[in-house]
């Protein structure tokens, strides 16, 4: 990727602190920053104040500037649970940064943040145009909870009160949507190996319904809707949903992010993943793998993986692969 242009600044948000800010306006898609972290952490706390005590005079001084909500512990350590983020989803280990640990809550958030393994950076990217002037902002919690909910895990892990254009003014509408979409969500699992027609169709409704609210969020539902039709043979589908898969994700995390790498590396031919040779299909194959196994796929495990396919194949015409298979997005 070019080198990242800064388009942003570090102000004064009137009630937060310190926050980041547009210079110019940015479009959705566009990488907003690439950042090193000033120091990683771990839950061994007193291995993280070693590597808080060997940082740089300057690392220190800004590490030291940022906020800590946590009183009760030591100041270093209550900077890292306040600041500190997730080297990846499920990583216990997290990394505090001089800018990107300055970006602010909100619960309709304009960024997407995700760290990229291999750079070993942070990597921020607009999830909707921004306007010069605008604060730049990210969410501290998981998706579709409720106000309350969200009100709460903020509270008890952040110490404030949002006061973002969601929480501000409580809105029953929305939050019922939140209520279907993760309602419809649970129900996905469950149907896809039964009832595939059906756990495609409430994808569909949770894309219906998540555009209502904003159209954020979709790309883990694109990847269900993938796997389902790829496990049962109906490959054409499988790549329209594949295509939609592949353009959320670099728009979340950029040409460089480590599911954009993971999904297009085509080492593994689609003779030997017995499938057909279409475009992105065979390539979040080895996606499917790293996700489930988080390795290499092994020779046994492909051939694992060839059975599951050539097994649920027998099911297509039942399902009406040949008379337009499962739905199409």
């Amino acid at each position: 990727m070019l080198a990242v242009q800064q388009c942003y600044v570090i102000k004064e948000a009137p009630g937060k602190g310190l926050g980041m800010f547009a210079t110019r306006d940015i479009r959705r898609g566009e990488c907003i920053l690439a950042e090193s972290p000033l120091v990683y952490g771990t839950p061994d706390f007193i291995e993280t104040q070693r590597a808080i005590d060997a940082m740089s005079p300057a690392d220190k001084e800004s590490y030291f500037a940022l906020h800590n909500v946590h009183s009760d512990l030591p100041a270093a350590i209550g900077i890292m649970k306040t600041n500190g983020l997730p080297l990846g989803v499920d990583s216990v280990e997290c990394a505090v940064y001089k800018h990107a640990s300055r970006i602010n809550h909100s619960c309709d958030p304009n960024v997407h943040h995700a760290w990229h393994s291999r750079p070993r950076k942070e990597y921020i990217h607009a999830i909707k145009d921004i306007a010069a002037g605008s604060e730049i902002l990210t969410s501290y919690t998981v998706e579709f909870k409720v106000r309350e909910e969200r009100m709460t895990f903020l509270q008890q892990h952040f110490m404030f009160e949002c006061q973002c254009r969601l929480c501000a003014t409580p809105s029953p509408e929305y939050d019922e949507t939140v209520r279907r979409i993760k309602i419809y969500s649970d129900r996905i699992p469950p149907c896809a190996s039964l009832q595939p027609r059906r756990s495609i169709q409430y994808v569909r409704d949770i894309l219906a319904l998540l555009d209502t609210i904003g159209g954020n969020g979709k790309t883990r539902f694109y990847y269900d809707a993938y796997q389902i039709c790829a496990m049962y043979g109906d490959y054409n589908f499988a790549q329209k949903w594949a295509d939609l898969l592949l353009e959320s994700y670099i728009m979340d995390e950029g040409l460089d992010g480590d599911e954009y790498d993971v999904t297009c590396d085509t080492e593994m031919t689609p003779a030997r993943m017995n499938v057909p040779d279409v475009p992105h299909v065979k390539s979040f194959l080895r996606a499917i793998y790293r996700r489930q196994f988080n390795a290499q796929p092994s020779s046994i495990g492909c051939f694992i993986y060839s059975a599951i396919v050539s097994i649920k194949k027998s099911f297509a015409l039942a399902l009406g692969r040949e008379g337009g298979g499962l739905r199409a997005p």
